[in-house]
């Protein structure tokens, strides 16, 4: 079974991966459901949702040690996922850069891939000068935050809970200037105040 669903969900992400979807925020309620892997049935399911805590999927750093979602959960938090031959997950990247400038240490950035390996995302890292955290997710674990078409863009606040779900992808500046710098204004601000 488990074998089966990592199939279908590499088809899936292959027909759909890079969605031209620019820039739209999803409604979740209107997002189809996955069926889960045979360890994820005999747990309690979750899946993004805004307004609630992010699921806690495990990922690999590029250094091969191992975390999990929630670790990032101490500040606010986007978490995007991404492939180096996804064009529209490239354009995104100096979006998520202004970011990383601008906020420093009172935020986390994680970028998931899960489809190259640790060599590929860590010279496309340090070739575009990227200073976030980049990191491997299993393909079945992503599909926890509707990732069979990336880039899916999640932002997070201090306690994991979600606060805003992207899919799709919209020029960098844009995406910093329209949605990135306002929202994580915002949730600084909120966690400082804590």
């Amino acid at each position: 079974m488990k074998k089966r669903i990592a199939l279908l969900a590499a088809a899936v992400l292959a027909l759909t991966a890079c969605s031209s979807s620019a820039g739209t925020e999803v409604d979740m309620k209107n997002i189809d459901e996955y069926t889960p892997s045979e360890t994820a049935e005999e747990e309690e399911l979750s899946f993004v949702t805004e307004g609630e805590t992010a699921p806690d999927i495990p990922i690999i750093k590029l250094d091969g040690t191992e975390a999990k979602v929630s670790d990032y959960f101490d500040k606010p938090t986007l978490f995007v996922f991404w492939a180096t031959w996804c064009s529209n997950c490239v354009a995104e990247m100096p979006g998520v850069q202004m970011l990383a400038d601008k906020y420093g240490g009172d935020i986390n950035i994680l970028a998931l891939n899960a489809s190259d390996v640790a060599d590929d995302i860590s010279e496309f890292m340090e070739e575009n000068e990227y200073t976030f955290e980049a990191a491997r997710v299993s393909l079945e674990d992503s599909l926890y935050y509707y990732a069979q078409s990336i880039p899916i863009t999640v932002v997070t606040d201090k306690d994991g809970v979600v606060q805003a779900y992207f899919r799709g992808s919209i020029d960098g500046e844009q995406m910093f200037s329209q949605y990135f710098d306002p929202l994580f204004t915002d949730l600084v601000e909120e966690a400082k105040e804590a």
